[in-house]
């Protein structure tokens, strides 16, 4: 809505509205003679209308008519609760069969409600998006504890079902290449560290060896004194 409280003058007015952030262009169904525009600083669609004048106390109302996103589909909540049978019902004959009932009582309500706020017509458009908002966060938290069931279910060594595994997001970043080549490095270098503590290890320890053999050598046969140096005496053959 644009007025121009003037009584007296013709004035020109921008208009510019911001959209929801939920809201993309394919959700828009009129745009009731404004403009669609995408701002990318604060990420989101608005609606504008440049130099519109307006002549003395004239009021302009614009309609922007958007598909009603702000619900969680039913499918979503069906699929939801389903999962969570599921698991309860395989655990059934484990002694993990508590653990994950106490956690499947708390699914269900809050399940629950938000199939209710989000079909209450009595609230206005401002708090019906910000109960999908919230609802959002209930959904997230109930996904975490269907995936803690999962987990109780595989120590309990029950089965896993195949549509319970294409459900469970799983998120593994693999390493880059920089870090890859840095392990590499850090291996070569741990195994050529390891190979020298190896050779000058073994280097001394023959050293050792050596002096202690040369040493139980010369224990075991002890040379004779007094004769280094001295030629025996050589017999005289007689002359003929």
């Amino acid at each position: 809505v644009v007025i121009n409280p003037s009584k007296s003058k013709t004035q020109t007015v921008q208009v510019k509205n911001y959209l929801p952030v939920e809201v993309k262009p394919k959700d828009i169904t009129e745009l009731g003679g404004l403009e669609l525009e995408y701002d990318s600083a604060q990420s989101i669609y608005y609606v504008y209308k440049h130099n519109l004048e307006l002549s003395p106390g004239e009021m302009r109302v614009f309609e922007v008519e958007v598909e009603d996103i702000w619900v969680v589909s039913d499918k979503t909540l069906s699929d939801l609760k389903r999962r969570a049978e599921g698991i309860l019902k395989k655990a059934e004959s484990t002694a993990y069969y508590e653990s994950c009932k106490e956690i499947a009582d708390t699914i269900y309500p809050r399940l629950d409600e938000i199939a209710t706020s989000q079909s209450d017509e009595a609230i206005s458009r401002a708090q019906h998006i910000g109960i999908y908002r919230q609802n959002l966060l209930v959904l997230d938290k109930v996904k975490e504890d269907i995936a803690r069931m999962e987990k109780i279910l595989a120590t309990a060594g029950g089965p896993i079902a195949p549509e319970m595994l294409s459900k469970t997001k799983i998120k593994a970043e693999s390493p880059t290449k920089t870090i890859t080549w840095i392990v590499v490095f850090i291996i070569i270098i741990f195994i050529g560290l390891l190979a020298g503590v190896l050779f000058f290890t073994w280097h001394r320890q023959s050293r050792i060896t050596k002096d202690a053999l040369l040493s139980a050598k010369k224990s075991a046969f002890p040379e004779p004194s007094g004769t280094e140096g001295k030629e025996e005496p050589k017999e005289e053959l007689p002359q003929t």
